[in-house]
């Protein structure tokens, strides 16, 4: 038994056949996937992942701080102030949301119809930014409910100078709390009325 040379076609090739039609110089002239079109895919990909990921860090981190800050368990028992977690998760959800947006410019640099990068750069700019808006405003409203809810709680038991500090060191931080006269109000009514 002999075994055919791999240099020789086998007998009933079809490139037999194709050598002598022009179908064979078509075939053989037919281009190759492109490598842009793939680097151009990941870089969209990476680009919406990690603006997904980089929202879902932000919603939460946002508004797992502003919930975090117990403003009565900081003027009793001198806890921090914020929850270090939140803000690895704000750092990190800033700085993903950061990397996806470079990513887009790439896909944009990359892609030949330069809509859907676009798109996708569009999306990795403003969805951070609203993913952070709106979880600060159901933050501080939950800062507002919990702190009102304590008040009543420890109405006539607590100073409420030392209140008003604790919310003017939140308010240094950024926070707007439009709600933080109201507070120490009610507490020195609270007060005066026990005394």
């Amino acid at each position: 038994m002999s075994f055919p040379s791999l240099s020789e076609p086998p007998a009933d090739s079809s490139l037999r056949m194709l050598q002598g039609s022009p179908c064979a110089e078509a075939e053989l002239s037919l281009p190759e996937p492109s490598v842009k079109t793939a680097r151009r895919s990941k870089a969209m990909s990476a680009s919406i992942v990690l603006t997904v990921i980089g929202c879902c860090l932000l919603g939460w981190g946002v508004y797992a701080l502003l919930t975090s800050i117990r403003v009565f368990a900081i003027v009793f028992d001198g806890a921090t102030l914020v929850s270090w977690k939140a803000v690895i998760a704000v750092i990190a959800g800033a700085l993903l949301a950061f990397v996806a947006v470079v990513m887009a410019i790439i896909a944009i640099v990359r892609s030949r119809p330069k809509t859907v990068a676009a798109i996708v750069l569009l999306c990795g700019v403003v969805l951070p930014a609203i993913a952070a808006g709106s979880a600060g405003y159901a933050g501080v409203e939950a800062l507002r409910r919990n702190t009102f809810i304590e008040a009543r709680h420890y109405a006539g038991d607590v100073r409420p100078e030392s209140v008003d500090a604790v919310l003017a060191k939140v308010e240094s931080m950024g926070i707007p709390l439009s709600w933080r006269h109201d507070l120490v109000e009610l507490l020195r009514q609270s007060r005066e009325g026990v005394s």
